[in-house]
């Protein structure tokens, strides 16, 4: 698990002609940066943030997290939109689609083990990841850590994701993977940010159910009505 992930960096040409590019960050770099934006920064202040730490060129001019920090941004990115739509598009790049979010979930086999139900899950890259079903107590944990470490609602959700993963994960390509082995910033050498949301989100409908069996769940309690 110790090989590195390879990062991209994407071009953009902003509808001001501005051209900027981005580099992928890793989990722990989304982390830090929400977390620097500060306790009470709203949505657009934490993807600020996190442009800041992913900026590499703007208009052909290498830029550093330093060249940017605070209002300094606003020499490089002067206009709110500017900066607005620099954040959608880091927003873009480590995002993940529908189309692959529904791959994922038509990959699902169902197996089982010694410690319950477990779902293997083949990543965009071809990768198969096994994952553990949870218990109630192991996802209070992992949202009380979380809190603990993270005062913001991003922070806080992406490193309760990461946590649950890791003490769910138990194989990647068929060879056998602990929490140990996802530990720090080995997490960010095995998945990326788009890789980690796919398998939070498969990692989710193992607790709660996927969307169709909900559906049919609200359609049988108001079919049934009360009594």
């Amino acid at each position: 698990m110790s090989e590195e992930k390879k990062r991209t960096a994407t071009e953009v040409t902003l509808p001001s002609g501005r051209v900027i590019v981005l580099a992928e960050l890793t989990c722990s770099e989304v982390v830090t940066a929400i977390k620097a934006a500060g306790k009470d920064a709203n949505e657009l202040e934490a993807r600020l943030e996190c442009v800041r730490a992913s900026l590499r060129r703007v208009d052909g001019r290498e830029v550093t997290y330093l060249d940017v920090a605070g209002a300094l941004v606003k020499r490089h990115l002067p206009r709110f939109r500017d900066r607005n739509q620099a954040g959608l598009a880091w927003n873009l790049l480590h995002a993940t689609t529908e189309e692959q979010v529904d791959a994922c979930r038509a990959s699902v086999a169902v197996g089982e083990s010694e410690e319950g139900e477990t779902w293997a899950v083949t990543l965009p890259d071809g990768r198969v990841v096994v994952l553990a079903e949870p218990d109630e107590a192991t996802v209070g944990e992992c949202m009380r850590t979380a809190r603990a470490e993270a005062k913001g609602a991003g922070a806080q959700n992406l490193l309760a994701t990461i946590d649950g993963l890791r003490r769910s994960v138990r194989s990647v390509d068929g060879r056998g993977v602990s929490r140990e082995d996802l530990s720090g910033a080995r997490w960010d050498r095995a998945f990326s940010v788009q890789e980690t949301t796919l398998l939070g989100q498969i990692w989710e409908e193992m607790q709660v159910g996927t969307r169709q069996e909900l559906e049919a769940m609200g359609e049988a309690i108001r079919a049934g009505g009360t009594r």
